[in-house]
């Protein structure tokens, strides 16, 4: 959003100046996992840029949305154990830009093009 309440409850306006996500994954138990709540008047400024998102939003302006994917499961290793490795027939495999992060989350090399999420598929042998 772009505004909040002070301790007595007022409203308060905060510019959302720049919200930007790369690469990311944002998915859930909903159909609706985007959102968002802003005022008219302060800015509001996001972007999805090679994101795997669950919405019912639509995803084809260009201004908030580039090269994302919508609705797909992401085929999390085992959410039920907070593994979110993505498993080998993830569609987040290979879906990402370069963004300069050498690493995943387990130090393991990001391979060009990166996949999405927090972790490298990394096939085993």
């Amino acid at each position: 959003s772009n505004y909040d309440y002070d301790t007595a409850g007022v409203k308060i306006f905060n510019p959302l100046v720049k919200a930007w996500f790369g690469n990311a994954i944002i998915d859930g138990n909903t159909e609706e996992e985007l959102m968002f709540d802003a005022e008219q008047g302060p800015q509001f400024e996001y972007r999805f840029e090679n994101s795997l998102l669950t919405t019912e939003k639509s995803i084809s302006d260009p201004v908030h949305f580039e090269s994302c994917l919508q609705n797909l499961d992401p085929k999390f290793v085992d959410i039920q154990k907070w593994d979110f490795h993505i498993d080998t027939l993830s569609p987040a495999i290979d879906k990402g830009k370069d963004l300069g992060i050498p690493f995943d989350l387990d130090g393991k090399t990001r391979i060009n093009p990166p996949d999405l999420g927090a972790y490298e598929f990394i096939p085993r042998r």
